[in-house]
């Protein structure tokens, strides 16, 4: 007579039952901490209020941000394009400064929010090259 061992069939039979227990108790327990994040009454970013706090706790805290970087001078008709690249682009009418090397070397004004990164601004003072760095 063949001997089953007693202890691979309990194995498996406690297996069956521990794996959608153990599956259940992390999706509960990843459900928690994400919802934890929104119970803790956090202030709502998107009104005015919110993003006007939020701006000036970011300039506050971090000092000037950057803007982006100057790709086009037109010297003419006195206005620059501004590649934000990724950041969120500044208010129109925003006065913003020009920095080459640490140095200040003008400023301009957010005039139009072109096709996304790109900022247009009028220069107000300054000789601009394409390359300067543009700060809040």
């Amino acid at each position: 007579m063949i001997s089953v061992p007693r202890v691979g069939i309990a194995a498996a039979h406690l297996r069956k039952k521990v794996v959608p227990l153990g599956r259940w108790m992390l999706c509960a327990s990843l459900g928690m901490v994400f919802a934890g994040c929104t119970l803790w009454g956090q202030k709502d970013p998107d009104t005015p209020r919110g993003k006007a706090a939020k701006a000036a706790q970011r300039s506050k805290a971090h000092g000037p941000r950057q803007v982006g970087m100057v790709t086009l001078v037109n010297e003419q008709q006195r206005f620059v394009l501004i590649d934000a690249g990724t950041s969120s682009p500044p208010a129109t009418g925003k006065e913003l400064k020009v920095f080459r090397q640490a140095a200040e070397v003008g400023s301009v004004t957010v005039s139009a929010i072109g096709r996304r990164p790109f900022v247009i601004g009028d220069i107000l003072r300054g000789e601009l090259r394409a390359g300067d760095h543009v700060y809040e």
